[in-house]
């Protein structure tokens, strides 16, 4: 059996010149949450578009059965309009054999007992690093701002 739980799902969009550099800063101030897992990396350019992709994960374990997940997914583009997406999905994902009498009580002692137990802890977690990435952004858009003044 498997129970998923989406705790967020947040966009963000900043303004900036060099969108994989910022990509990389967000990645570099996401690793204070956990150990970063790079799914994707890669930055293409056409003349004077330039398009970045950059996308990681953190995994934390709570248990043998459980286990959080925080997706950052970017994508950047300089042409026109010089941006930098952020698309931020977190799950708490809890999978459990439920096969027998063994596992089936198990099962139920753990569902209504440790997982929300569990989920709490997730949850506070998960409105750390989102207070933590809306710093981060709110942080970019302000020196893109400055610069753009300068």
């Amino acid at each position: 059996m498997q129970v998923e739980e989406t705790l967020l799902t947040r966009r963000i969009i900043i303004e900036t010149k060099d969108p994989y550099s910022l990509a990389l800063e967000l990645m570099e101030a996401a690793s204070q949450f956990g150990n970063i897992v790079e799914k994707e990396n890669k930055y293409e350019t056409d003349g004077p578009e330039r398009k970045t992709t950059l996308n990681f994960e953190i995994v934390e374990n709570t248990d043998r059965a459980s286990h959080l997940v925080v997706e950052f997914n970017t994508l950047g583009e300089t042409n026109s309009v010089n941006y930098l997406g952020i698309d931020i999905t977190a799950r708490f994902v809890c999978s459990i054999m439920s096969e027998g009498f063994f596992s089936s009580a198990f099962t139920d002692y753990y569902l209504k007992h440790l997982f929300p137990r569990y989920l709490k802890s997730a949850d506070d977690k998960i409105k750390r690093i989102d207070k933590a990435m809306v710093d981060f952004a709110e942080a970019a858009s302000k020196k893109a701002r400055q610069a753009k003044a300068v």
